[in-house]
């Protein structure tokens, strides 16, 4: 069961760090991401968490 949590942990650190940049690429490309989650098999939702449309801004 550990072993599993850390795989799910690994997978999730390596969505959160690179799907940013491949949504902003498909962007650059004219695709747009209810088109890149259907594609995905993910919501547009999904997307918009990992990769947000604004970047978050600090809080004071």
């Amino acid at each position: 069961m550990a072993r599993l949590r850390r795989l799910r942990s690994d997978l999730d650190r390596v969505i959160t760090a690179e799907t940013p940049a491949v949504v902003a690429e498909a962007k650059a490309a004219g695709v747009k991401v209810p088109q890149l989650a259907e594609l995905w098999g993910v919501t547009a939702a999904w997307v918009y968490t990992v990769a947000p449309a604004r970047p978050k801004r600090p809080k004071n």
